[in-house]
């Protein structure tokens, strides 16, 4: 069985873990910080439900969050937002809550999360309360 070939945006994400980021990420600034976060928030909206994107998106958490990552500092609101969307995918609830608060606290609207198939299971009061009003 042939294998499909990769997207461009599967491409680009590839590329660029492997040809840019080891060269960037030793001489992080914010220029730096906030090109990781774009590209980490577009992989996960576009990979998110495509299970033949999984290995990206574990790739992407591994090199580009990797472990010391902490949502209460964050500037990107997108990023904080998709990677809410992620997971709330994987069932991931305190990971899923800290992201929550911190797309909210960047200015994510309520509704925008209560509009999200993602979101549709969670009826959990800690999702709400950490949701908040305004919408």
């Amino acid at each position: 069985m042939s294998q499909a070939a990769p997207t461009p945006p599967r491409r680009l994400v590839r590329h660029y873990l492997a040809q840019v980021h080891p060269y960037t990420s030793p001489h992080r600034d914010q220029s730096v910080d906030y090109n990781i976060g774009v590209i980490a928030s577009q992989t996960l909206a576009f990979a998110i439900h495509q299970p033949s994107e999984r290995d990206l998106i574990e790739a992407v958490m591994a090199s580009l969050l990797g472990p010391d990552f902490d949502p209460a500092v964050q500037t990107n609101a997108t990023l904080m937002y998709n990677l809410a969307c992620y997971y709330a995918v994987e069932g991931d609830t305190e990971r899923m809550l800290a992201a929550v608060a911190a797309a909210r606290r960047l200015g994510k609207p309520a509704m925008q999360f209560r509009a999200d198939a993602d979101f549709q299971r969670w009826d959990d009061p800690r999702f709400r309360t950490t949701l908040g009003g305004d919408g």
